[in-house]
């Protein structure tokens, strides 16, 4: 098999919100927005009657990196995930001056879960933090 990373799919309550948060923090931009429902969705996502907005967001670097998914129709009231959780855990973006972007995260809503931490070797500083629902992402500079 000969398989490319496609993108990664973060479902929100506020896809208007989280359209707004993405694009500001990241530079992303909103490349497409639509509906699915019936039984194309229902089959893909297992839940009867499913209706979901979706928003694709991306930039020249990367187009459709990120899939922003709100189910309309079957709206999740789950807590915050723990770090740790089984399953996907986080989204990465890489960033040139990270202490901008945390600037930018922090005044975009988003909330820091430590200080930028550096690795052992001083090869990477990154940090965790929560966009405005709460979904676990990570900002990571490489140092040179």
């Amino acid at each position: 098999m000969n398989a490319r990373f496609g993108h990664a799919g973060i479902v929100v309550r506020d896809l208007d919100a989280q359209i707004r948060f993405y694009t500001r923090v990241f530079g992303l931009e909103l490349e497409t927005r639509f509906e699915r429902h019936g039984p194309f969705m229902d089959n893909m996502s297992g839940l009867h009657g499913a209706r979901v907005e979706i928003a694709i967001l991306g930039n020249e670097d990367r187009r459709s990196a990120i899939e922003l998914l709100n189910y309309v129709s079957h709206p999740d009231g789950s807590p915050e995930r723990p770090a740790n959780s089984m399953h996907a855990s986080h989204v990465m973006f890489e960033v040139d001056d990270l202490e901008q972007a945390v600037s930018e995260m922090i005044a975009a809503g988003g909330v820091p879960m430590c200080e930028p931490q550096t690795t052992p070797d001083g090869a990477k500083t990154a940090l965790y933090f929560r966009d405005p629902e709460g979904t676990l992402l990570e900002l990571l500079r490489y140092n040179a």
